[in-house]
């Protein structure tokens, strides 16, 4: 090669150099942008995981109160039945109070007869 060609080719190089560094550079940039895109998709990840369990915990929650809806019921129909009588029962002994309170009987078997 003669003088005039390397002298050519190394003006080339040389006139090019800035050109090489702007691309290092945005690669570089590159690099950084999709580090920071891959921890952001590691954060993303790890709190999709944290929302499965937390699914799996709503779900057992949801599952718990289904049987306690369905075990109620029958645990309303038992109150139901044992509170109807002693309703009743308070309603007849109040009664009962009222009319001992406005009625004078001269013993306590006259009042028993009508009870």
């Amino acid at each position: 090669m003669d003088d005039t060609t390397l002298g050519a080719v190394l003006g080339v190089a040389i006139k090019g150099l800035p050109s090489i560094h702007k691309l290092n550079s945005s690669f570089e940039q590159i690099s950084a942008s999709l580090q920071k895109a891959g921890a952001n998709a590691s954060t993303l990840n790890a709190k999709i995981a944290n929302l499965g369990s937390a699914t799996k915990s709503i779900n057992l929650a949801k599952a718990r109160l289904d049987d306690e809806f369905a075990k109620s019921p029958s645990a309303l129909a038992k109150i139901g039945a044992l509170s109807v009588p002693v309703k009743l029962a308070v309603d007849y002994e109040s009664a009962m109070v009222d009319v001992k309170k406005y009625i004078e009987f001269e013993s306590e078997e006259q009042f028993a007869k009508i009870c």
